[in-house]
């Protein structure tokens, strides 16, 4: 989330640094700063760049979407492990069911 701007004020002061004709230090004195005004260029810029960062900050139906969106992937990863598992004791099965009947076919074959 971008935080707005800090408020400023129209006029800034700020002490001049005056020099006597000997090269001391004169007394300082505040000179009025005033911000320079904004073109219409200039004043369309910021326009568009404050749209395009509202813009870009996330509403509540777009943290809703994500949040579902999330809890959608995960939910997919936990069936494909499920499933992942439920595979490999399948064919363990399977094996130990191809043993038996291998071990039963000698059995029989012996007597």
């Amino acid at each position: 989330m971008i935080a707005p701007p800090p408020r400023m004020s129209t006029a800034r002061t700020a002490p001049l640094r005056a020099t006597t004709a000997s090269g001391g230090p004169a007394a300082e004195t505040p000179v009025e700063l005033a911000p320079a005004p904004l073109n219409d260029g200039t004043q369309a810029t910021v326009v568009a760049q404050l749209v395009a960062a509202l813009e870009r900050q996330a509403s509540p139906a777009d943290l809703a979407l994500e949040a579902q969106r999330e809890a959608f992937d995960e939910q997919t990863r936990l069936q494909a492990e499920i499933l992942r598992e439920t595979n490999a004791l399948r064919d363990l099965s399977m094996q130990a069911v191809k043993n038996d009947d291998e071990v039963l076919k000698k059995w029989i074959a012996l007597a």
